[in-house]
Formats: C-alpha cells, structure tokens, sequence
C-alpha cells in the first residue's frame, strides 16, 4: 500500500501540522500558521507587483487614465490639480509633499474626510499596539494552554489557572477603550466645526442651493405660491412647485429615442458615403481627386452656400459605375438645398439608413426623413402640452416645493422650523440639494405611501440581510474546510489535496469570496433607497452606508466568526456538551486569523485595484478607438469615475469595528489594520487629487456617521471580552467589562445629544451674524445693571507679583469691591468706595464682569495670567504659587531686600547661610517642579497654535500635534478651520440666473435634442449638408469631429464643456461660476 506519509499530496492537517484555516480546534494540532497567511500574502504581493509595473508604465502615456484632473477643460480651474514631474520615480516625492488639504481644496470636503478617517483609524491601531503588544502578547504567550504559531498571541492561549491575569485585559481594555471614545469625540467637533466653516464660506453660501430648501409631502392646499409666500413670509425669494404630467414625460422620452435614432442614421450615411468615395477615388475617377493616403487627404476647397445646377454639357465620363450614368461632383454637383443630393453622388438609394417603425405598421421607411419628420411633430406636441401644463390644464402638481430665500441666514431658519401642524406633512425638509442630483420620481410620492414604502424597504433590507447570511456562512465553513474533511467522510479527497492548493482554498479564496459576495450589495440598496422615496443622490449615499455598514458587521464579522468557531468545535460539543465552555473560549479568538488574511485581500488586493484602474486603459486606449459616435467618445472622455461613499465608508469603517473587536482578544490584528489603512490612505489621496470625480458630496455627514457607526467596534469588543471572561469564569474582569459598557453607553448617548442639533442645522451665532467678533467669540460689553458685580459673577483671579510698582496706588481693586459687597449682603457693611474708583476703574471691572463681557478661547489663552473660574482656577493658582516658590528658592535676589539691620541687635544677626550643596539640592529640585508645573499648565491650558505657515523645529511640531489632539477646543476651532478653505474660489452670487427655472423638472425645460454630424469634407463632404438640414428641426452640432481621408473619426475631446453633447442626448452643462452641473436634454 501507498505510504501517505511520503506522498506530498496529504493536506497540512496531518500528522499535527497546521492548516490554513480560518481557526482551529480546541488543540493546535489544526492551529492556523505563519505559512497559511503567506499562502494568501503571497499571491497577493505578485498581484500588486504587476499592478505597479503597469502603473509606472502606463502613467505617463495615458494621462486621461491616471491624471485627468490635471487637464480636462470640463472641470473648473479650481477643480484641477497640478500635475506631478513627468518621470519615472520623483514623482513620488512630489506626490508625498501633496497635503491632504489639497483634496479639500480641489476635490470634496468628504473625500478630505475620508482620508482623515483612514489617518484615525491608523492613529487609533497604533496606539493599541503600543498599548497591547508589550502587555498582552508576552501573557499570551506564556498563557501555558499549549497553542502553536499564531494561535499563542490570541486570548485563548490562557489557561483557566491563571485567571488573574485577565485583569491585565481588563485594564488594558479601560485604557485604550478610552482613548478610542475621546478620538471619536474630539472627531466629532473637528468635523462640525469643518462643515459649518465651509456651509459659510461665500463660496457656498451664495450658491442656489444653499438658500433653497425642499419641502416634500406638501399638502394639497398648499401648492401654490401666494400661500407658500404667506406661510414663510417676505424672505422668500422664488418658489419652484414641480408639475407631473405622464403626456409630456411620454413625449419627451419618445423625442429623445427619435434623437438618438437620428444621430446613429447620419453617422451611417455619413459613413457610407466616404467609404463610397475613396473607392471611386482609388480607382481614378476623374471629378474626383485621388486622397494621399499615406501623407493626407488633398486639400479641396468646398462652398456651404446653396448651388445650381450646371446646364454646361460636358465630356463624356468612362462608366465606373457599371452602367450608371455618371453625374458631376463637388461645386457643380447637385444642389446643396436638395436633402440628400450629396450622399446620393456616392450611394444608391437603397442603402441610406431604413428602419421599420410600428407606428407605420412596420413598413420600411428612410430612417433620416422620417426622424426629421417626427422630431418637428413631437417638438409641437410638446410645445402644446407644457402650455396646458403651466395653465393646469394637464398633469398635477408634485407634493413638494422648493422655496428660495434672500439669504442662507433664512433659509436656515425656515429648515429649522415645523411648517405644518399635521404630522408627516411638510415634515421631511432638505436644504443644500443641488438640481443635477435630484430624483424626481421620489418627489411623486404622498406621505402615506411614502411611509408604506418606507417600512416595506426596511423589511426586504431584513429579508435581504437574513438570507445573505447563507453564503457568508458558506464561506466561513469553506475557510475551515480541512476540519470538516476529517469529519464529513465525502470530503475526505480535499485532505490529499497538496498544502498549497490546500492553503489557498482555506487562505485567499475564502477572503476572495467574501469581498466579491459584499460588492454587489451597495448597487442592491441603492435601487431599494429610491424605490423607499430618497429625493436625492447625495442621501441616497448616505442611506446605502447605514444600510450596508449592517451587511458588513453581521455578515463579514459575525456570522463568517461564529459559522467558522462552531464548524471547528460543534462535533466535539456533540460528544461532550460538558466541553462547550472551554471550545467556544478557544475557539472564538482563533477567528482572528482569518481577519489577517481578509485585510490582505482587502487593502493590498484592492489598493492595487484602484491604483492600476484596468477597465479605464480598456476604455480610454481599445474602446475608444473603435466607437465611431462622437457623442458617445466626448462624454466617454469627460466623465470621470465617481465616487459612492456609501458603497465605500462601511467596508473601512468595518475594518475598524474587527481591528477594535480584537484588539485585546488577538492583538496582532491592530498591526495590520494600521498598515492596510496607511497602503489605503496613500491610494485614495492619489485618485482623489488626480483621478475621482467628485459629483456627490454630503459635505461632512458621511464621516460624522462614519465615527459614530465605528462605536460599533467598542460594544463589540467589549461584549466578547464579557462573554470570554464569563466563559473563563473571571467575575471580577465580567464587573470590568460591565463598567465598560455603562461608560460607552453613556459617552455615546451624551455625544448624539450634544451634536446631534449640529449636524444639519447651522447655529444662529454663526449664520445669523456676520460680524467677525461674534464669529471669533467677542462680544460689546453691556453696562452692568447694578453699580457692583455680584461675587458669584467675578472670576477668581489670584495675582501673586513678586514686586509691587512703587507707583502703583494702595487701593482698592474690583475684586476687593466685589467681595466686600457680597459679603454687605450677608449681614455686614462694606467699605466705602473712592468716588475716583467708581468713574475710573468702572471699565476695567466690567472688563472682568462674566455677565457682561464673554472673552473667547482664544483671547483668554493669549493673556498671561488666564481669569478661570472653580476648580480650573484654584489649579491656576496653585500653579501660579508653586512657580513663585521655585522662583523665591532658585533666584533669591528677585525678593525684595529687607530693610537695613542694625548690628547691635542680635535678633537681627546674620545667620550662617546653608551649604552649596544643599543650595544646589534645593535649586534643582525646584527647578524639577518648576519645570513639572510649567508643563502641567501648558498641558491644561495651551497657548494659542502658532499662525498657519509658522516654520517649527521638530520639537515644537510635536508638542503643537499633542496639544492639538488634546485640545480641539483651540486649535479646530472655527476661525482655524476656516483658514484651510482657499480664499482664491470664485464668488457664485448671481451667476444661477442663467438658468430660468432650476429646479423645475426635466420634462418641462428640457430642450431640444443636439445631433452630432462629423465634417467629411476632406472627403465625400455630405457632412456639411446633413448638418443644414437637420438642424431645421432639431439642434445639430457640425464641428468638433471629422472624419479624415482614411474614414477614421476624429473628436476634439478639449472642446469647451457645454458646447457639445453627451452620450444618450445629455450633457452636464457646467457654469464656469457655478460648481453644480444642469442636466439638459439637447
């Protein structure tokens, strides 16, 4: 018989080796290794290998795949980014320079968000592993359970013996858990004070949108805009009611297919007609001059103007035509007024374009004729319709309104206020909805079916997620699939599989499957928002990114977690249920492994994807060059990739929730996640400055969601380390964790209610005042009610000068004053006041009145002796009086001397002074805690941050980056974020008047559709006539393409944005003092 144990088939599973598994049993003999994780590593790292050989290639020759932000003329000149040295490895320099802000300025304010999410959740990993790596990984280690490779740096390592040491976890989990809970806070406030600093800046504030809100489910007695005006009164600017009529969508929609019918009918004829020419020129026809095809067409001079026909007889032709009488070209050719008659020189009748249309029972008819024909009827029709709309003679007004007013001020206020006493009427309002991204049918709906369908989409969501369980759960049993093997006997083939192939079965593919089987997901909750009535694209993202940050957690963690733990133990808890304890304890931190090899997948896999972008070489340098529709090749070329946040914040955002999950379970993770989110980090900052299309923009609430769905990791981690610790029978680290999760419950209740009102609404303090003191916290101090502050209303504020100005008067100061009369109110009388006190120092104490005078963050850092009330300023004041005995210690002489000593009286003598040794001692250790409480103030109350573009020693950027994070209170402040915002973007006020009814609907504005013909007159030159006759009927553009002598098409793909057409009849027209786009039916 065959000895196995010489065949190098046998799977890594025997004989006590280790798998590639996604966990293991209870013993290591079936532990994942170090080998199956560069099982999966390896094929990864080739792949992303070729991917960065094809990019450095191929970056400097296809610009429009790798760099179209840099030059296309349909992005403004603020949208463009400076292009990086034209080399093969400077450029990365270069790139590395590039700030983030740079994506602000030039991209979206979620893409800059998105790459700062990236930064926190590496800053957050790299903290844990300072943390939990010198801590954890040497008690697991030494743990004493037996576990092999990396199943010994997971918690399950830890035998039952040593329970005590899981009060290490315990501690460790407070502190990092903490930390977790501050960065996420202090995020908040950064990217509040971010979004209001860019919603006021002019650049947005004067935009359309921004003073426009949507009121949906609007009632029946109020659509019309004489009530609408009296409803929110004289700040109404316009209002716009959307009107629905089936008819006219029909008509429209009909136009468009006969536009697009059209356009492919002349570029056949126009295509036939030039292939007909240059055979006749090939074979030597005399009225014809023969193209150089080598070296160019022949230049021929043609007329556009109309012509007669000659009357002139002229010498007989040879007949190249067989048997065809031969007729005259160019100038004393046919007419040019009679259609066709250019085309007819060089193709028969019979084969200009014909189509058979069912409304002509399917008689076959000249396509061009008839178009043209149809397209002035239906332009009638719509004419007809739209009037009778506009009276309300046909169609129906849309349950929604969209209402301008005179300011952004205004417009706030009407956004925040309740416009119906009925409920669900007029309840959902938006403001900022940019015209191109508004979905019309969504606007339809009543508010009772928008609530039916509503609940009718969260239940398929339900459905959705629960049946999707099925194959994840597939997968995470396929990633153990050598411990199923051993256990289900038809399996038992897989074991003589080699380790390789085995490795990558249980390695790669299980990861593989599981990204592929969450891609399709996002594109599946998008149809559901719509149908579910979202009104626009950008809520839409932002529904797809709770919905699908649900399918992440459960799917990708949770079930592939406990589908793959129980696959590895249920057998066993079969046969002995007493063992379910101590196999699920094992069991579950081994999970982890499998998480190593999907973030592999996840960020080193995908980043290679994005950075290479294979399917825009396909498109861009092989598609291209065979499209013969030069609509379809400019919109091609314009359009850039746009970016769905909500298909992409939740797979990032889950990478967090796993790395926080097992942060103290399994360590080693955090590593990983670190470094997959810096790979990712860099990728997404390359596409976004030079690559991404930035359309959709939520403007900051999709990174606020972001940081309050990663909470999601900490409940997480902290319920399973419950579990594992109630597992080991630990009560006292089960208290712990329970304390745990009281305190993040409680920090995140509180932080939904303090920035909850924040984040949509602007706050009246900074869009209701202008004024740049109000904004930087400054206010006119108002004259005090009472002659003297109340004690309660002063600051406590201690002065302790070493040295007294000699002219400085002995009086009494307002704090004395204050004192004195609070304590006349509690029975006793006061000193009379200098009458000099009350008229010259009755500024300088309302300077210090709380009530009356409200200095901001900033101006009270700037002082030196800060005026702090309760426990911060008795802590100033100790600090203060610590730094003045250190003072009086170190340096004697800054003391006042004593008054001269008279020698004979002994109680004046001079004393034996210590010695310098003792002197030193006590120097240096009060210059130690000088020193200590110089620090600890600083570390309380920082200084102001040093002015934008200040040039700092290493020293001092680190202690600002330690401040900032301590304090976002002054260094994110809104004045401070505001400066990040280029002051360079243009003024949009005024500039949407070039449209006449914005956020009127499609179907009532739309105009007629633009047919695209190419200049062929370097060849049969019937390009030029079609383009005199369809544009009698519909719009016709007749530049910017041609067709050269050797019938190649060649488009002008720099042509100015707007002035030609799109692919399907659209276009994005874009205003050069606008940044939102119109879509037009040309």
């Amino acid at each position: 018989m065959l000895n196995q144990n010489d065949d190098p088939r046998v799977g890594s599973s025997r004989d006590g080796s280790s798998s590639a598994t996604v966990t293991g049993i209870s013993s290591g003999s079936n532990s994942a290794s170090i080998s199956a994780l560069f099982t999966t590593l390896i094929p990864v790292a080739v792949y992303v290998g070729v991917c960065l050989a094809v990019f450095l290639l191929f970056r400097r020759k296809c610009p429009r795949v790798y760099a179209p932000r840099t030059f296309l003329s349909s992005l403004h000149p603020y949208e463009r980014t400076a292009a990086l040295p034209d080399t093969w490895f400077t450029w990365v320099k270069a790139f590395w320079r590039v700030p983030d802000t740079a994506v602000l300025n030039h991209s979206s304010v979620d893409g800059f968000l998105f790459l700062r999410f990236l930064r926190v959740v590496r800053n957050i990993c790299l903290v844990g592993c300072c943390l939990t790596w010198p801590i954890l990984l040497p008690l697991h280690i030494c743990g004493g359970v037996g576990g092999e490779q990396l199943d010994r740096l997971t918690f399950g390592n830890i035998s039952e013996d040593r329970r005590n040491w899981y009060f290490v976890h315990g501690f460790v989990a407070w502190l990092f858990f903490a930390f977790v809970l501050y960065t996420v806070c202090r995020e908040c406030l950064y990217a509040i004070n971010l979004r209001q600093a860019y919603l006021l800046s002019p650049f947005y504030a004067n935009r359309l949108s921004s003073k426009t809100v949507l009121f949906t489910c609007v009632p029946e007695q109020l659509l019309d805009e004489a009530k609408l005006r009296k409803v929110f009164g004289d700040s109404v600017k316009n209002v716009w009611i959307p009107k629905a009529s089936w008819e006219l969508e029909r008509l429209v929609r009909e136009r468009d297919q006969t536009a697009s019918r059209l356009q492919d009918a002349e570029l056949e004829l126009v295509r036939k007609a030039n292939f007909a020419w240059r055979r006749i020129a090939k074979q030597g026809h005399p009225d014809v001059p023969q193209p150089d095809l080598e070296h160019g067409p022949v230049e021929q001079p043609r007329t556009n103007t109309t012509t007669t026909a000659s009357t002139e007889t002229t010498d007989e032709k040879p007949d190249l035509h067989g048997g065809i009488e031969p007729v005259k070209f160019g100038p004393d050719g046919p007419p040019f007024d009679v259609p066709g008659s250019i085309a007819a020189q060089w193709i028969p009748q019979e084969e200009r374009p014909v189509h058979r249309p069912l409304a002509n029972f399917g008689r076959r008819v000249d396509t061009i004729r008839w178009t043209r024909k149809r397209l002035k009827k239906l332009g009638k029709e719509i004419a007809k319709v739209r009037k009778r709309v506009n009276r309300g003679d046909a169609g129906s007004p849309m349950p929604a309104a969209f209402i301008e007013f005179t300011t952004q001020n205004e417009a706030q206020v009407a956004y925040q206020s309740l416009a119906h006493h009925r409920p669900s009427h007029m309840s959902q309002r938006y403001i900022g909805v940019r015209p191109y991204e508004i979905i019309w049918f969504s606007l339809r709906m009543r508010w009772w079916e928008r609530i039916v369908r509503r609940f009718g989409i969260m239940t398929a969501t339900a459905l959705m997620t629960v049946f999707w369980s099925i194959p994840c759960a597939f997968v995470g049993m396929t990633s153990n699939i050598s411990y199923l093997a051993e256990s289900i006997p038809f399996l038992s083939w897989i074991e003589l599989l080699p380790a390789t192939i085995l490795g990558f079965l249980t390695g790669l593919l299980p990861a593989f499957a599981l990204s592929l089987l969450m891609a399709i997901v996002p594109g599946i909750l998008r149809v559901l928002a719509r149908a579910a009535g979202v009104p626009s694209l950008t809520l839409v993202e932002l529904f797809t990114q709770r919905a699908y940050f649900g399918f992440q957690v459960l799917q990708v963690f949770l079930v592939t977690t406990f589908t793959s733990s129980a696959s590895a133990s249920i057998s066993q808890i079969i046969q002995d249920p007493l063992s379910a304890r101590e196999l699920l304890a094992t069991c579950l931190p081994k999970a982890s492994n499998f998480y190593l090899s999907y973030m592999i997948i996840q960020c080193l896999g995908a980043g290679a994807t994005q950075v290479v972008h294979v399917s825009g070489l396909f498109k861009y340098h092989v598609v291209q060059r065979f499209t013969r529709n030069p609509k379809i090749m400019y919109s091609r070329w314009h359009r850039m990739r746009k970016v769905h946040w909500g298909g992409i914040m939740p797979v990032f955002i889950n990478l967090g929730v796993i790395a926080l999950s097992y942060s103290v379970i399994a360590p080693l993770i955090l590593g990983f996640t670190a470094a997959g989110c810096s790979i990712m980090h860099m990728v997404y900052k390359y596409n976004l400055l030079y690559v991404f299309a930035s359309e959709v923009d939520t403007r900051g609430l999709s990174y606020l969601l972001a940081l309050k769905q990663l909470l999601t990791g900490l409940y997480l981690a902290e319920v399973c380390l419950l579990g594992l610790f109630a597992l080991k029978l630990a009560f006292g680290p089960m208290v712990m964790m329970f304390i745990g999760i009281t305190v993040t419950a409680v920090v995140h209740i509180s932080l939904d209610e303090a920035v909850g009102p924040l984040l949509e609404n602007l706050p009246r303090t900074l869009s209701g005042e202008k004024d740049s003191d109000i904004l930087n916290g400054y206010e006119t101090p108002e004259e005090p009610s009472l002659p003297y502050p109340d004690f309660g209303d002063l600051p406590f504020e201690t002065e302790l000068p070493l040295e007294t100005p000699e002219e400085e008067p002995e009086i009494t100061h307002a704090d004395n004053g204050a004192r004195s009369l609070n304590s006349s109110r509690r029975g006793q009388t006061p000193d009379p006041k200098p009458s000099s006190w009350r008229e010259d120092d009755a500024d300088d104490d309302e300077a210090y009145d709380s009530d009356t005078s409200t200095s901001s963050s900033t101006q009270r850092l700037s002082r030196k002796d800060r005026a702090l009330e309760g426990a911060e300023g008795l802590a100033a004041t100790t600090l203060d009086l610590l730094k003045m005995l250190a003072r009086v210690h170190i340096n004697p002489s800054s003391v006042p001397p004593d008054p001269a000593a008279d020698p004979t009286d002994p109680s004046t003598a001079p004393k034996p002074q210590e010695s310098s040794r003792a002197a030193t001692t006590t120097r240096d250790a009060f210059a130690a805690a000088t020193k200590a409480t110089s620090l600890l103030s600083t570390l309380i109350s920082p200084p102001p941050p040093p002015p934008s573009g200040t040039r700092l020693s290493i020293r001092e950027t680190a202690k600002h980056a330690l401040l900032g994070f301590l304090h976002p209170e002054v260094y994110s402040t809104f004045a401070h974020l505001q400066a990040l915002l280029p002051p360079e973007l243009p003024d949009v006020a005024g500039a949407a008047a070039a449209f006449a009814d914005p956020y009127a609907s499609p179907a009532m504005v739309s105009g007629a559709p633009r047919v695209w013909v190419p200049d062929d007159g370097d060849g049969a030159g019937c390009g030029r006539q079609e383009v005199a006759h369809t544009g009698a009927v519909t719009g016709v553009v007749g530049r910017g393409a041609r067709v050269d002598a050797k019938g190649r098409m060649e488009v002008d793909l720099n042509a100015e944005w707007g002035e030609l057409v799109g692919e399907g009849g659209k276009a994005w027209l874009r205003d050069p003092e606008l940044d939102w786009g119109r879509c037009r039916w040309w």
